[in-house]
């Protein structure tokens, strides 16, 4: 996988890579999605193969269509531009989203936040990036439960690495 960067955490193995550019006007919408997420699993085959010293691992959908694999914990996410996935012994999980303009962050954020959360953030001036980076650990934060359904205002973040680059948000 070129143009990956790889993260190692205590028992995690986890890659983000940059999906090779392809000229999205001539493909469309719909062709774009199909090939992140086919880009996606791919990394994530990949991953797998990594961390388990090259041995073959199956890698199966469970009833939510998240990705499992036995003895292992897999998180999968993909955006415009990205694809993350990471493996683990132990729960896992992940999100990219690419950070996006024109939205009402202040009322995003007040929808997605706990009570415990607004209190803290009230005085962030940026509210963006802040909607970005609880919202990505919040999903990745959810997808390390794997139990439905996700309520983003009732879910914690503590202990969630999040990060941006290149107008992607990463946790």
């Amino acid at each position: 996988m070129n143009d990956c960067k790889i993260t190692t955490c205590k028992s995690t193995l986890a890659f983000v890579c940059r999906i090779p550019a392809e000229d999205e006007l001539q493909t469309g919408i719909t062709e774009t999605k199909n090939r992140e997420k086919t880009f996606a699993k791919s990394l994530l085959e990949y991953a797998v193969r990594e961390f388990s010293s090259g041995n073959t691992v199956g890698i199966e959908k469970n009833l939510f269509g998240a990705p499992t694999a036995d003895d292992l914990y897999l998180s999968l996410s993909h955006t415009r531009f990205y694809s993350f996935a990471a493996v683990s012994l132990s729960p896992v999980g992940c999100d990219a989203e690419y950070v996006l303009e024109g939205r009402n962050f202040e009322k995003l954020l007040q929808r997605i936040m706990t009570e415990n959360e607004k209190s803290t953030y009230e005085s962030i001036i940026d509210k963006k990036t802040l909607f970005y980076k609880l919202w990505t650990a919040k999903e990745a934060s959810f997808k390390r439960k794997t139990v439905p359904p996700f309520i983003p205002n009732a879910i914690e973040t503590d202990g969630v690495k999040v990060f941006i680059e290149d107008d992607c948000c990463f946790a």
